[in-house]
């Protein structure tokens, strides 16, 4: 059995110091890029295989010792601090972030570029001089003041560990945590399956599923192909969002469950005259307390938030800065909440009863929704 390759062997070999040989391998700023690079040909040429238990007692050991200050992360947030107020999500993912870093010895600190007269390229600098190295970018504002073109963000990237929430910044491509929502419509139309559903719809805005880059469709799309018993609605998902082209997707396709993303549609519903869950069910992808009234999933914001800074503490663990060459997604899966708009389907009327009763519902919803209430 060979001897295995040590810090010496490869020092002597480079002809470096040990230190020299320790830092280049932990990547770290210390040293310059060309003798990083020489010492790792050197280390790969010698087949060097670093011992994981001494790395993990080393990592232990830095990480242990008293800093003469709290060192901080970044929050940077694209939303104004009035609109984050009224934004559970946002305050959530926060949280998230904030209880993972002070648990790891870090402080967060929120930095807002909707301040007045800030760009990118100050906000880097203000990291810069606070000696901030690592940052948590949350979703872009919806319709916020600064808008970033084509999800583009331009920081200082060469200065940070960075990872994003979500997937609303696509330019650069960054390691990111995120909501697994392709899964998370998967189990909505199984429990609406369960409980009797047949003709489920999904009603969206584009922009809001263009977001999650299309995965609620695809989601949708998918549950739809692997379950020949539903009758096939056709998705809407419309870049003219509102009360008349839903309500006329409503009137064409009579779906008997709506899954959706927020709380207009179920207004909509209701001046049309349709109650929840005995006329329509409904459930929404992005649950919160907001939306207690509705059945859906809760995406775990707080759980995003802490992956987010868990991929930040070990891009900084491992002296990473920039850009990654092989972006990496943390996918947090959500979970089910059972609400009162979504319950089980009338049971069909027997044949006796059908002509009767049908016709009744059919003069009912015509009657609801051929003149639709607008706010």
């Amino acid at each position: 059995m060979s001897r295995p390759v040590t810090h010496q062997m490869i020092a002597q070999r480079a002809g470096v110091s040990q230190a020299t040989v320790s830092f280049a391998l932990r990547n770290h700023p210390k040293i310059s890029a060309a003798t990083r690079q020489h010492v790792q040909a050197v280390a790969a040429a010698m087949n060097y295989r670093p011992n994981p238990e001494i790395a993990h007692l080393m990592t232990h050991i830095r990480s242990s010792r008293t800093p003469r200050r709290q060192a901080a992360l970044a929050f940077v947030y694209t939303q104004t601090k009035t609109a984050i107020r009224k934004d559970e999500v946002i305050r959530r993912y926060f949280e998230g972030a904030r209880a993972r870093a002070e648990s790891l010895g870090y402080a967060l600190e929120p930095c807002w570029l909707t301040e007045p007269g800030m760009t990118e390229e100050r906000m880097t600098r203000i990291l810069i001089n606070r000696g901030i190295t690592g940052v948590v970018l949350g979703p872009l504002a919806y319709n916020g003041p600064v808008q970033f073109a084509g999800g583009a963000m331009h920081l200082g990237w060469e200065h940070f560990a960075t990872a994003a929430i979500g997937r609303t910044v696509v330019q650069p491509d960054l390691d990111r945590a995120c909501h697994d929502n392709f899964s998370a419509l998967l189990d909505l139309m199984r429990q609406a399956r369960q409980l009797g559903y047949r003709r489920i719809g999904l009603a969206m805005n584009y922009k809001a599923d263009e977001r999650v880059n299309h995965l609620w469709i695809a989601g949708f799309l998918t549950s739809v192909h692997e379950h020949p018993e539903l009758i096939a609605v056709p998705p809407l998902v419309a870049h003219t969002w509102g009360p008349e082209p839903f309500l006329a997707w409503i009137r064409q396709h009579q779906p008997d469950c709506v899954i959706s993303h927020g709380i207009d549609v179920c207004e909509w519903l209701a001046d049309a005259g349709l109650r929840m869950p005995d006329d329509i069910g409904y459930a929404t992808v992005s649950w919160n307390s907001q939306k207690a009234a509705y059945a859906g999933t809760y995406q775990n914001y707080e759980l995003i938030g802490a992956e987010a800074v868990n991929i930040v503490f070990g891009r900084l663990n491992r002296n990473e800065r920039g850009l990654p060459e092989n972006p990496h997604i943390v996918l947090v899966k959500g979970r089910w909440v059972s609400g009162p708009s979504l319950g089980r389907p009338p049971a069909p009327p027997s044949p006796a009863d059908k002509p009767a009763i049908a016709t009744r519902k059919k003069t009912a919803r015509k009657r609801a929704l051929s003149t639709p209430k607008t706010r």
